[in-house]
């Protein structure tokens, strides 16, 4: 279940596949219209995923993560408080794949 609040991180329980987890990360942008979140999710076995999306009035929209160009500058700058969740994104565009590294 996502947060009803906005993001947060850290307090809420996230279910899905592969099992139940954690926001321990976050990287918001205020943006006209909608807030465009990362959050980095631990999962109980200690694995990670990332989560795109977006809050429109402090609630999760249900809509694909469209992000303008401004917006992609403005998560880059909030990434610098989320240190695991930027490397994670890093590895992503870099190609580079650790296995076992969040």
């Amino acid at each position: 279940m996502a947060s009803k609040r906005g993001p947060k991180g850290g307090t809420e329980p996230i279910g899905g596949t592969p099992g139940e987890g954690r926001v321990v990360e976050v990287a918001t942008a205020a943006w006209p219209g909608h807030e465009p979140c990362l959050e980095l999710i631990e999962r109980q076995d200690g694995s990670h995923a990332v989560r795109f999306l977006a809050y429109v009035d402090g609630q999760p929209h249900l809509g694909p993560l469209v992000l303008e160009e401004g917006a992609v500058a403005a998560l880059a700058s909030a990434l610098s408080s989320a240190p695991r969740l930027k490397a994670l994104l890093a590895r992503l565009v870099s190609a580079r794949v650790v296995r076992g590294e969040p």
